[in-house]
């Protein structure tokens, strides 16, 4: 029974570390502009996204082995936070990728 609560342990940590550091790097370089807006968009809304998508993906896998082995975890709401800042990242990159296109669209 101890390695699936260690599985399921890491993946609900897995998911909420990486949501937190894809939504932080998207903050820190867009806040702070270290980099030209054309290495912004060609390097962090595609790294950005990759991590977005995988919080979610371990969001997903650890509340599945949670149900799996049927009992309630304390690092159930690292799985949910983790999807959730996931889920928001990935839907803030889709939307500015979106408005990029519209702007790009105007000037033509």
């Amino acid at each position: 029974m101890q390695p699936n609560n260690t599985r399921k342990n890491t993946a609900a940590l897995l998911s909420f570390i990486v949501g937190i550091t894809g939504l932080g790097l998207e903050i820190i370089f867009f806040a702070t502009r270290i980099l030209p807006a054309a290495n912004f968009l060609l390097i962090m809304i595609p790294i950005g996204f990759f991590l977005a998508v995988l919080a979610v993906i371990f969001g997903i896998i650890a509340l599945i082995q949670m149900r799996r082995i049927g009992s309630v975890s304390n690092n159930r709401w690292m799985a949910i936070v983790g999807m959730v800042i996931g889920f928001l990242t990935s839907l803030f990159d889709i939307l500015l990728v979106y408005a990029l296109i519209l702007a790009l669209r105007s000037f033509s």
